[in-house]
């Protein structure tokens, strides 16, 4: 059934670790195309009842099978899934071609409505407790929402550290916790910190931290995470930053570790890129 360009998918587990996010969103969505309104395969009608997905639109994909975009009603995600020929078989995940290509992030690039995540930045700006990491003179800034015990916050940040610590790049680090018991004492410790440096050189490498258990902070702590919720980013890091200059500027947005070509590119960085990928093999494949 498989023939052509599509030679692996994922049956899908849960609809809700399925999604797939564009690189940036520097649009809002139009919201001038009509959700689908035709035939719907009894297989998605159950996912659709069982699952809470408002189905938005189909398309032709890859191997002959049917694609789907649907919209979980909880957390406002699109998630791209897939039918087979016949209808009868539900299954999402990440979609590769011969040559190693993601078609699921393609589609989901294709077909996805781009989202306004401007609310989002203004909010975990403004309205989120958070601390800054780096020099204040710095050329570039980033706002990473991020768990102390989260290892792709851990292996960005630390990607991010050549730059901080040689005054070329701020970052606004706006803590959560979900990942681990002690998240929240973590969490909650970086707000307390008096010496940011020292805490994050520990935490990029997955060392100890200062922790708190200062009831208000763990608080303002579950305040940031109620604004990821409210923002439907259902994981870390969540990466903001602004690219271009004057009325041109472009908001970026990553839910998830970020193109790092890209990412340094964009914030005029380009020095960076080799630094930081020389810090560990493995952090090659984040940079494209």
């Amino acid at each position: 059934m498989l023939k052509k360009k599509l030679i692996g998918l994922a049956i899908l587990a849960s609809l809700g670790s399925a999604g797939a996010f564009a690189a940036s969103a520097p649009a809002a969505a139009s919201g001038t195309e009509a959700a689908y309104s035709g035939p719907v395969p009894a297989v998605l009608q159950q996912a659709m009842i069982k699952g809470g997905l408002d189905l938005y639109k189909k398309f032709q994909a890859a191997g002959s099978l049917n694609g789907w975009v649907v919209k979980d009603r909880n957390s406002g995600k699109y998630v791209i899934v897939y039918t087979t020929t016949d209808d009868s078989v539900l299954l999402a995940g990440m979609a590769l071609d011969t040559s190693g290509a993601n078609l699921t992030n393609n589609y989901a690039q294709e077909y996805i409505p781009a989202t306004d995540y401007s609310p989002a930045y203004k909010s975990f700006t403004t309205e989120a407790t958070s601390v800054f990491w780096g020099s204040a003179s710095a050329k570039a800034e980033v706002t990473v929402v991020m768990d102390p015990n989260c290892p792709f916050c851990q292996r960005f940040e630390r990607m991010l550290k050549p730059a901080v610590d040689e005054g070329a790049l701020r970052v606004r680090l706006v803590p959560v916790a979900f990942e681990a018991p002690d998240s929240g004492v973590k969490a909650a410790g970086l707000l307390a910190t008096k010496n940011i440096k020292a805490y994050m050189d520990s935490d990029v490498v997955r060392g100890q931290v200062e922790q708190s258990s200062d009831a208000g902070l763990k608080a303002k702590v579950d305040a940031n995470w109620s604004l990821m919720r409210k923002f439907g980013l259902n994981g870390t890091p969540a990466v903001f930053y602004m690219s271009g200059k004057g009325n041109s500027q472009t908001l970026n947005v990553s839910p998830g570790l970020p193109d790092m070509t890209e990412f340094f590119k964009k914030l005029g960085l380009d020095g960076y890129i080799a630094k930081a990928k020389a810090l560990d093999p493995q952090f090659a494949q984040y940079f494209h």
